[in-house]
C-alpha cells in the first residue's frame, strides 16, 4: 500500500499541479484577451478622432469655400463703388467748372469719363450734364435774321 500510497501522492500532486497551470494559462488568455480588448478600444477611438477630424476639415473647407465667394462678391461690390465714386466725383467737378462758367475745363472733365462702364442711371446724368456743358459753350445767337 505504500507504494499505492505513494502514486496516489504523486498522482494528486500532478493533479494539483496541472490545476495550477490551467488557472495560470486563464489568468494568461484572461490579460492577453484584455489587451486585446484594449488595443480594439484604443483603434476605434483613434478611428473616430479621425473621422472627426475629417468632418471638421469638411466644414472649415466649405467655410473656406463661402469666404472666398463672399470675399470676391465684395471686392467686386468695392470695384462698383470706387468706380461709382470715381464717376460722381468727375460729375461733380464737371457740374462746379460748369456754375463758374469754365465751359472747356467742365467738358474736359467729362472727357476724363469711361461710358462704356456707366449704368443706365449714370448715362442719364452725364448726357444731361454734357448737354448743359455743350449748350452753354455754344456761342448765343442772338442776333436777328434778316
Amino acid at each position: 500500500m505504500p507504494d499505492e500510497k505513494k502514486k496516489f501522492k504523486n498522482l494528486t500532486t500532478y493533479a494539483v499541479i496541472m490545476i495550477l497551470a490551467v488557472v495560470i494559462i486563464i489568468i494568461i488568455a484572461a490579460m492577453a484577451d484584455n489587451r486585446e480588448q484594449q488595443f480594439e478600444n484604443q483603434i476605434n477611438q483613434q478611428q473616430e478622432t479621425n473621422m472627426s477630424i475629417q468632418n471638421e476639415i469638411v466644414n472649415l473647407k466649405d467655410e473656406n469655400y463661402r469666404l472666398q465667394k463672399e470675399k470676391e462678391e465684395l471686392e467686386q461690390a468695392s470695384a462698383e463703388a470706387k468706380a461709382s465714386l470715381s464717376f460722381y466725383t468727375a460729375m461733380t467737378q464737371g457740374w462746379e467748372y460748369y456754375q463758374q462758367g469754365k465751359m472747356e475745363e467742365a467738358a474736359a472733365k467729362l472727357s476724363e469719363i469711361q461710358r462704356e462702364s456707366l449704368s443706365d442711371e449714370e448715362k442719364i446724368h452725364f448726357e444731361l450734364l454734357d448737354g448743359l456743358i455743350a449748350a452753354a459753350a455754344q456761342p448765343a445767337d442772338n442776333t436777328p435774321q434778316e
